[in-house]
């Protein structure tokens, strides 16, 4: 019979044990949840309502924008060369893609008119959504148009 208690009490006890080691799992992936949803925030952009006030009708300055992830970052960015043109970027990997122009990122299309446009000679102003991103427009006058609509 006491063979019968010390296996019942060992079975508890790793029980016990796993059932620890399920909510230390679930605590820490809680934690990296929360970490990475802070990054991310953190990393994609400044909110719409943290952009400078001449800048939510205005033109963004080239060197606040990362033109790989097309975010308005708030403080100059990273210069980068290529062919002629001066593009930034937030990172050494968008440097990397703007130096290679990997996916054809240093053009965008501009959303009144549907052409490509290069990013380095862009009209470049908020997206009026409110999302911290940036679009490029052809001209001015493009720009101004599609906010009116």
């Amino acid at each position: 019979m006491n063979s019968k208690k010390k296996i019942k009490k060992t079975i508890a006890a790793k029980r016990a044990n796993k059932k620890s080691y399920i909510i230390i799992a679930a605590v820490f992936i809680f934690v990296t949840a929360i970490f990475a949803f802070k990054a991310v925030n953190y990393f994609s952009g400044v909110k719409h309502e943290n952009v400078k006030a001449e800048y939510v009708a205005g033109e963004i300055p080239y060197d606040m924008v990362c033109m790989v992830n097309n975010n308005y970052m708030g403080v100059a960015q990273i210069p980068v060369e290529a062919d002629g043109k001066i593009y930034y970027g937030c990172c050494e990997m968008c440097v990397s893609k703007l130096t290679s122009n990997s996916n054809n990122v240093r053009y965008a299309v501009d959303p009144l008119s549907k052409e490509s446009v290069d990013k380095a000679q862009a009209y470049i102003m908020m997206d009026p959504v409110g999302n911290g991103k940036v679009l490029y427009f052809i001209s001015k006058n493009n720009a101004d148009k599609y906010v009116s609509q």
